[in-house]
């Protein structure tokens, strides 16, 4: 997982888990599917929307996914 936003990577299971922790659970974070394109059989842009308990209240992001097998290799997150 690369978020640019907050500066840093978080490699493998345990990194996604920090990542999702940290930005997540730890404020609450809720996640609305705004659109979502499927640029070809291995890779989506996914387009959402985040309300929470973070100073903004509602921020819109996205996360780029590339898959192999049925499972996500790679994302990157923005905000925008």
């Amino acid at each position: 997982m690369d978020d640019p936003f907050v500066g840093r990577k978080f490699l493998g299971k345990q990194g996604v888990k920090e990542y999702f922790e940290s930005y997540f659970i730890g404020y609450k974070t809720q996640t609305k599917k705004v659109a979502i394109v499927l640029e070809d059989e291995t890779h989506a842009h996914l387009e959402v929307e985040f309300t929470g308990a973070f100073s903004e209240g509602k921020l819109r992001g996205t996360f780029n996914l590339a898959f192999k097998e049925e499972k996500i290799i790679f994302a990157k997150a923005d905000l925008i």
